[in-house]
């Protein structure tokens, strides 16, 4: 195992290594104007558009024509603002190939968003209809109307997001719904860091204004974004937590993480949790407090679950750990489906 972290290391620091050293030759003008320039072009060309994407994949260890394409044109992006004109311009046609397969990804998203948009109506219908929590229902929807890309799940994440922090207050915690904060000190710790990004925002923002008002701003929309976002996460941590359905066992962590896991699938229940930190291969649904404790238990699944992440992002486990308010509740569901 610690030689495969480390050869995944290795992966990112050849990565940077590459990129890093391309970008200072041209911006800290360490070649000259010479007959052997034009080899050094190529090569940071060659560097920037094969071999940067390359390493970048082994290190994500994710291997796909769109994601080879992608990682193409942003390395011609980037020779062309970090290659002198003068140096570059014999190779033009290079990287306006990469900014035109850009292009076309760009328009290919474009089109998944428009068809996204023309079902929008439908699929809020049926998320509504859904017996599923509406954090699993609505993307459960958008993907069975919309073909699963990234690009989608980063929009229904963000609509999400923006719904559980406008219309979140409305909402109430759904019948057979047990939630994971009331006897923590969780929200207490979310508002306190929303006004510590709130008073950031205004120190920093006067400061950063004066010498760099693009800064300042750029900065102020990070802020403004990270506060809805903590919005939102309070809200749905209050409104959601662990509920069945459909014989399914569904619990989330706030817009964090979410699994849904089949009764037929869950294996055991282990109670007797061990005080520290958790293993790497341990999903832990239990929300954060002032004074740390120990899961409730950890259940065991036969065959691994996905648990979803932010952005859609995704990882198959088969021990998921959790601390909530109403453990017997859990306990007795977990039972009764095993008997």
């Amino acid at each position: 195992m610690a030689i495969v972290k480390q050869r995944h290391t290795i992966w990112l620091c050849l990565f940077l290594i590459v990129v890093l050293s391309n970008i200072a030759i041209y911006q800290l003008a360490l070649i000259e104007v010479n007959a052997n320039t034009q080899a050094v072009v190529i090569g940071s060309l060659i560097d920037l558009m094969i071999v940067a994407p390359l390493l970048w994949m082994a290190y994500r260890k994710s291997f796909t024509l769109k994601k080879a394409i992608l990682l193409i044109a942003l390395g011609a992006i980037i020779a062309r603002i970090t290659i002198p004109a003068p140096y570059l311009a014999p190779y033009q046609a290079i990287t306006w190939v990469g900014l035109g397969m850009e292009a076309v990804l760009f328009l290919m998203e474009l089109l998944l968003i428009i068809v996204l948009l023309f079902y929008l109506p439908k699929i809020i219908q049926a998320t509504k209809r859904s017996s599923s929590p509406l954090l699993f229902a609505f993307v459960e929807e958008s993907e069975r109307h919309v073909k699963k890309q990234p690009i989608i799940q980063m929009i229904c994440y963000e609509g999400l997001m923006f719904y559980y922090a406008i219309m979140g207050w409305k909402r109430a915690p759904a019948l057979r719904t047990v939630t994971i904060h009331q006897k923590t000190s969780y929200l207490a710790m979310m508002i306190m860091l929303i006004h510590g990004i709130v008073l950031e925002s205004i120190g920093f923002h006067w400061l950063l204004h004066e010498k760099s008002a693009v800064l300042a701003y750029v900065l102020l929309f990070v802020n403004i974004y990270g506060v809805i976002f903590i919005v939102a996460h309070i809200q749905a941590i209050r409104t959601e937590g662990i509920t069945v359905q459909n014989r399914t066992l569904y619990m989330s962590l706030g817009l964090m993480q979410r699994v849904a896991i089949p009764l037929a699938n869950i294996q055991a229940l282990q109670e007797d949790v061990p005080e520290g930190k958790l293993a790497k291969d341990i999903a832990n649904f239990a929300v954060l407090d002032f004074e740390p404790r120990a899961p409730q238990a950890i259940i065991h699944v036969k065959e691994p679950v996905i648990v979803y992440t932010m952005y859609g992002r995704k990882k198959k486990y088969k021990k998921i750990a959790f601390r909530c308010d109403d453990y017997a509740s859990v306990k007795t569901w977990i039972e009764t489906s095993q008997i």
